[in-house]
Order: structure tokens, then C-alpha cells, then sequence
């Protein structure tokens, strides 16, 4: 069987299976369902091990990916494998990760951020950062040549209103930031090879803080693998492309994940929304997390109050304030709306 047969039974594959879950109920407008399976499809084909991975963790990885609205193309989104022991027996699973370039989409998709962006200064860079009466001041012109050491992290973002919000994180920080984590110094893991992408992830992080809709964002950034087998810690670099023709409109190259930047398109507000998105989520639950949500299933009337209440769930389930068997369940009742509202 040649490679692109493999490829066209790995897409046929994955589209029976997500139709089978309706993960086109779960995906933003922006995303179609083809654009979706396509790049599952290709993360598949570059990383063989995900061929062995448990079909339903595979599922379910799409589904959470789906759910935040990214795509699994190794820039928004990265799907990995990982071992975990089950009965004497060590068994491949499948796991979501957020990238960062995801974690700046779901940040431009608020409405409220007109420019975001993350980069690593080195100490022939010229950089300058200080705050005085009028604000928060950066400066930052790297050296074309050499560049030497890296130096310091930093993300900034501007807002709407024209608020300009800068975090910076020294390489002293990004040192004790890394030795917080567990596996960091293991040569697989992404502090020993991507340490200036991870410390601008850590900048990121701090950002989130002070950001519009801070909760989703810094729970994309929070979200880590459950590898158990520190041996089998996913390396997420693209590989070459085996499958040109399969593959060739996509990005392969890590590089760019975190050092492009995200210009913000406006987004005009809803009309006729039940309710705005909360900044917190403790705000709507009162008692049980997962009946407060379905409760609010029972109320959509409208695509935005659909995308709003997708947004919460996805939200509470990555809060840990619903169980994965719960999050299936909103998800059921979430598909059934979808073919409601499509219906009308």
C-alpha cells in the first residue's frame, strides 16, 4: 500500500468517525469540517504513532481540539501520543495540546485585543522596556547576524481602547518558571528544545492575566499533556512532509508558532445574544456546574447564544468543573441544537 493510500484510509477513517460524533456541531463558523479532517489527517500521516493510539482517545482529543475552535495542524493545535499503563500492559493514547499560535486566535476572537504578539530578545538585540505617566513603553530591534544568548522573553498586547499591556520574563525567571515543571530537563521535553519559545510562553502567560476573557486564554496556556511515561514525551516538531499533494498548502515549521504575530480583526457585537460570554464562570454556577450548563442549553435560541454556550462548556470542562463524561453529554445536547438552528 503506497503512502497516499494511507493517507486516503486515514481520511476516510477520521471522517466516518467524527461524523459518527457530529464534530461538525462543535467547530466555529470559521472552521469547515474538510479543513478540519484535512489537518487531523496530515498530524496522522507525519506522526505514525498516532496510528496506534486508542481510537476513542483519538476521538476525543479532535473533539476537545474542535471544541476550542483550533486546528490540529501543529501551529493552533498539536495532537500527541503519550503511554500509560493499563492492566499490566502500557497502552498508546492520544492527547490535545494548545499552541501558542492557537492561544493567540482564541485572544484575536475576542474582539477586544486589536494586536497581540510574543518574542525572545537576545543580547545583541536592542531592547527597551519602562513605564512612565503615560504608560507602558516597548522597544525591540533584533540583530540580523549574530544575536547571540538569549536574554530575556516578552508579550505584549494592545486592546481595543488602545491600552498597551506588556509582560517581560528575564532568563533568571524563565530558569525558575522551568524548574517548577516537572520533566523539564528531560531532553524531549519542549524547555530543553524550545527554551526561548517556552519562555515566551511563560510571558504569554503573565499576559493573560490582564487580558480581556483571561479565563479561556489562560487555560489554553495552562493545558499539558497527561504523559505518564516521561519516556514517550511527545516531541511535536513537524516532520518532513511524506505526502506533498496531501500536504503542501499547510505549515510545517515550528519556528514561525511563536515568533509570528496576530493582528486582530475587529468583531462586531452580537445582536439579540442571550448573554455575553462571563469572565468567570463561578458567576453562572450555582451548585452543580454541569446542570447549570445544560439548563442554559434549554435557552438557545439563536447562533450566538449557541457559539456563547459552547464557549462555557468548553471553558468549565477545561476548569475541571465538569467530567469528561459530562462534557460528552453537553456536547450530545449541543449537537442536537446545532441541527435545530440549522433546521430554522
Amino acid at each position: 500500500m503506497n503512502e497516499l493510500s494511507v493517507a486516503n484510509g486515514i481520511r476516510e477513517g477520521l471522517t466516518r468517525d467524527l461524523a459518527s460524533q457530529n464534530i461538525e456541531a462543535l467547530l466555529p463558523k470559521d472552521i469547515n469540517i474538510d479543513t478540519f479532517i484535512r489537518a487531523a489527517t496530515i498530524a496522522m500521516v507525519q506522526n505514525e504513532s498516532l496510528a496506534l493510539c486508542d481510537k476513542a482517545s483519538v476521538v476525543m482529543a479532535l473533539t476537545k481540539c474542535a471544541s476550542d475552535g483550533l486546528l490540529p495542524d501543529g501551529r493552533e493545535a498539536a495532537l500527541v501520543p503519550y503511554s500509560v499503563q493499563k492492566n499490566g500492559k502500557w497502552v498508546k493514547l492520544a492527547e490535545y495540546i494548545p499552541m501558542v499560535d492557537g492561544v493567540l486566535k482564541r485572544a484575536r476572537l475576542s474582539g477586544k485585543i486589536k494586536h497581540i504578539t510574543g518574542k525572545a530578545v537576545y543580547e545583541f538585540d536592542e531592547f527597551d522596556y519602562f513605564v512612565d505617566e503615560l504608560g507602558e513603553h516597548i522597544l525591540h530591534k533584533p540583530a540580523w547576524n549574530v544575536r547571540g544568548d538569549l536574554i530575556l522573553a516578552y508579550a505584549f498586547a494592545t486592546l481595543i481602547d488602545g491600552t498597551l499591556a506588556v509582560e517581560v520574563v528575564d532568563r533568571i525567571e524563565a530558569e525558575k518558571i522551568r524548574s517548577t515543571v516537572k520533566g523539564s530537563d528531560h531532553p524531549k521535553s519542549a524547555w530543553s528544545k524550545w527554551f526561548d519559545r517556552m519562555a515566551i510562553k511563560s510571558a504569554l502567560h503573565r499576559l493573560s492575566n490582564r487580558l480581556p476573557n483571561s479565563s479561556e486564554i489562560k487555560h489554553l496556556l495552562d493545558h499539558q499533556p497527561a504523559q505518564s511515561n516521561l519516556a514517550n514525551e511527545l516531541d511535536v516538531t513537524p516532520q518532513s512532509p511524506k505526502l506533498e499533494k496531501v500536504n503542501s498548502a499547510e505549515p510545517s515549521n515550528l519556528d514561525d508558532i511563536l515568533d509570528g504575530e496576530v493582528v486582530a480583526q475587529e468583531q462586531p457585537a452580537a445582536q439579540g445574544s442571550q448573554t455575553a460570554a462571563p469572565e468567570n464562570l463561578d458567576d453562572i454556577f450555582n451548585g452543580s456546574a454541569f446542570q447549570t450548563l445544560y439548563d442554559l442549553l434549554s435557552d438557545i435560541r439563536t447562533w450566538d447564544e449557541y457559539e456563547v454556550n459552547r464557549r462555557d462548556i468548553t471553558t468549565a470542562f477545561q476548569r475541571k468543573d465538569i467530567s469528561e463524561q459530562e462534557f460528552q453529554n453537553l456536547n450530545n445536547k449541543l449537537v442536537d441544537i446545532y441541527k435545530a438552528l440549522e433546521q430554522k
